[in-house]
């Protein structure tokens, strides 16, 4: 076997070996928020912080084991990369935070009181 099918062979190994590490990470994070609503192992705003906890750190996750997001070579990109996503998801939250309190003022200055 030449040496280039070698080092193509071991970097195939390291990138599957990350991908499914990120993959049972991603899983266990994922099972944990599930179980702790679930069996009930958290009530009211230690269930909301410990959810929104594991919702965080699958996203770094996501974004160092899928994404290769990281402290590499391309930190420029990875920085602009990131700093697009913290953008997007602040317009999210805020727009369906926006969308939902309209809602719920529509609809409830609608209705009689008493």
């Amino acid at each position: 076997m030449s040496n280039a099918l070698k080092s193509t062979d071991t970097e195939y190994r390291q990138g599957f070996r990350r991908l499914l590490a990120g993959l049972l990470l991603a899983l266990a994070l994922t099972l944990a928020a599930f179980s702790m609503v679930w069996f009930g192992l958290a009530v009211g705003r230690v269930l909301l912080i410990s959810i929104t906890l594991l919702a965080a750190i699958q996203m770094v996750v996501h974004l160092r084991f899928f994404l290769h997001l990281g402290a590499g070579e391309n930190r420029k990109i990875s920085l602009a990369s990131g700093a697009f996503v913290l953008v997007l998801l602040v317009l999210m939250v805020a727009g369906t935070l926006w969308i939902m309190t309209d809602l719920d003022w529509r609809m409830m200055s609608a209705m009689p009181t008493g």
